[in-house]
């Protein structure tokens, strides 16, 4: 079944009786939903350990977006569910080119009351399917099924943990092959310069993918044929300097009204923005060289205050530049410490070949974001929430649990780290009991 075409009901079944043990029912369900068009029972599967799971297609009205309603949708379908195990349903939009399959568990659990039905949220997993639609994960996870697969099965294939190890082992092959193909500067000769700047720039460049998919960033920048089309690909390491580092220094890290380009001479950079870590460079990287056109694709992009797209690259101190006068292979330039690599000069050793991000085996870093959807949002809206506020900050994985003695002592290094000018926030992994707080 062609994941990518709109939705198709006779294919669909096919698919349905191919993959599992199917057995179709065609029954209309009568529903008061003002979103909902048709609600229809297609039948049940039989899993092999003898489950049965009720299938469910709803096509919902033109003026209802599959990406914004989904937990209401869902929950339409769990209350059709009887006390078995789960459903699959899917939801298709007005137009039927766009559909969205879900799998829903259900679970059970001892309380006060008794047994207690559940969804959980966690043992299920939603597709979006059709025009437009990253459909490599779902086939991926259609494969591992068929009609002797169990509901632990399903569950295994659907579930948000199994499709979060496999991202983050993608993201792991990928951080190692990049280590060793990747060049920072490394003025100030640390010893990991190579994987502290590859995970400082992973950090980086989730946030601004997230960013992207809720369309604060110009998707263009990440479509491989249109990027060709908006700079010299075949450069070495043109998208990394020309799309990235311009998107993570000039435009997310600086004010929307003050974003401008490096000053040139003759079509030559002069030095009157030296060291500049907030504006616009590489421009010769671009097809159309026009200033005002190549600001335009970060226009949409807003300026995030915070630190994560501050340039590391700056001057030298005065130490270090006598370090410099005295031993001319510390570093290519006396005057200014590279880390970051943010420079027009031909002698910046930075390179971060293209094919890190696109190829034709699919395994670049943006081949693999592209496989899943994956947004802040989506995870609140799955559980029936609404953000009304929303913040990026540092959560600990662990914590640890402090006497009166040494809460004490840590209360007195916040209060002193707090009072530092260049401290904006302190974040920490103490546990002090409401006890102790009482007795400070």
């Amino acid at each position: 079944m062609d994941f990518k075409q709109a939705y198709n009901q006779p294919n669909y079944l096919n698919f349905l009786s191919e993959k599992f043990n199917f057995s179709k029912t065609l029954t209309p369900i009568t529903i008061n939903n003002t979103e909902v068009k048709t609600f229809k029972s297609l039948g049940y599967i039989t899993t092999a350990d003898d489950k049965q799971l009720p299938v469910f297609e709803i096509h919902i009205k033109p003026n209802t977006k599959l990406s914004r309603n989904r937990a209401g949708l869902r929950n339409l379908v769990a209350k059709q569910i009887p006390p078995e195990d789960g459903a699959l349903a899917v939801y298709v939009d007005g137009e039927n080119k766009q559909w969205r399959f879900s799998f829903i568990a259900i679970e059970y659990k001892f309380t006060e009351d008794g047994l207690e039905k559940q969804q959980t949220a966690s043992k299920r997993f939603t597709y979006l399917l059709g025009e437009n639609a990253q459909i490599r994960t779902a086939k991926q996870r259609f494969e591992t099924l068929n009609k002797t697969s169990t509901l632990a099965d399903l569950k295994a294939a659907f579930a948000v943990e199994q499709l979060n190890k496999d991202f983050y082992k993608q993201l792991y092959d990928w951080y190692n092959h990049a280590k060793e193909k990747v060049i920072f500067p490394n003025d100030e000769n640390a010893k990991s310069h190579i994987e502290d700047s590859l995970i400082r720039f992973l950090t980086r460049i989730l946030f601004v993918w997230f960013l992207k998919e809720k369309h604060l960033i110009n998707k263009d920048l990440f479509d491989l044929t249109k990027l060709k089309n908006l700079i010299k690909y075949e450069e070495d390491s043109s998208f990394y300097k020309a799309i990235l580092q311009n998107l993570f220094f000039a435009t997310l890290n600086r004010q929307i009204k003050d974003r401008s380009f490096r000053r040139t001479t003759n079509g030559k950079p002069n030095n009157t923005n030296y060291l500049a870590a907030n504006i616009y460079r590489y421009q010769n990287y671009f097809q159309n060289n026009d200033e005002q056109e190549i600001m335009d694709l970060f226009k949409q992009t807003p300026f995030l205050n915070g630190g994560l797209f501050e340039c590391l690259d700056r001057e030298a101190t005065d130490e270090e530049k006598s370090a410099y006068d005295q031993d001319k292979t510390v570093r290519k330039i006396g005057s200014a410490i590279r880390i970051d690599g943010l420079s027009d000069r031909k002698n910046n050793a930075l390179d971060f070949d293209n094919a890190l991000f696109f190829n034709t085996n699919e395994t670049g870093l943006c081949d693999l974001f592209k496989q899943y959807q994956f947004t802040v949002e989506d995870a609140l809206t799955d559980a029936g929430l609404q953000a009304s506020h929303a913040e990026v900050t540092m959560e600990p994985a662990t914590r640890v649990e402090l006497n009166l003695v040494n809460a004490e002592k840590f209360m007195k290094l916040i209060e002193r780290l707090e009072d530092l000018d260049d401290t904006q926030e302190v974040y920490h992994n103490a546990d002090i009991s409401d006890e102790v707080m009482a007795q400070l």
